[in-house]
């Protein structure tokens, strides 16, 4: 398989991990970075570090693509995500994260969006509109999950998600 390797500009043999974020959009292919670097783009330091620009160029942009998040959750009504988030799950609680509502174990109250899950989501998918920063893959759907914060096995924390996305087919 050829893939487009982002960090570096150059088309390598083997699947890039950054690959799996972008897929191709209806774009014009070879289009000129400047259209893509925006002061939105900039205001996510990550997109210039690793050579977004470029791949957004060529048409990667997430459309096509679910990617999750494996953290404390996520503000699912948070405006960066309208449309784009899949129904994730808590595994404290054992019980689906709605949409529409804050579900974030970071969070002292429902009305806090300043949450570690949301931040990250925000960095994986936020929105390319204009507002605040654009996540790498801005035009992914995202899944949040909650890791199990009430385990006590340190290899429980995690293992459930990574499970959960496995069976779902969502690459991690």
């Amino acid at each position: 398989m050829l893939t487009l390797n982002i960090f570096s500009g150059r088309a390598t043999r083997g699947l890039a991990i950054a690959a799996a974020l972008f897929m191709p959009a209806p774009v014009a292919w070879g289009q000129s970075l400047s259209v893509w670097q925006t002061p939105e783009y900039y205001r996510s330091h990550a997109l210039d570090q690793i050579n977004a620009a470029s791949a957004y160029a060529l048409g990667f942009t997430g459309a096509g693509v679910l990617v999750a998040t494996v953290d404390s959750g996520m503000d699912t009504r948070h405006p960066e995500f309208t449309g784009r988030v899949v129904q994730g799950y808590d595994f404290t609680y054992d019980l689906p994260i709605p949409l529409n509502e804050a579900h974030d174990l970071d969070e002292p109250s429902a009305r806090d969006k300043g949450s570690h899950g949301t931040h990250v989501a925000g960095i994986i998918a936020a929105a390319r509109d204009g507002v605040e920063m654009q996540g790498v893959a801005f035009n992914a759907k995202i899944m949040p999950t909650a890791y199990n914060i009430a385990s006590t096995n340190p290899d429980g924390y995690f293992s459930s998600n990574w499970n959960y996305l496995a069976n779902l087919g969502v690459p991690i």
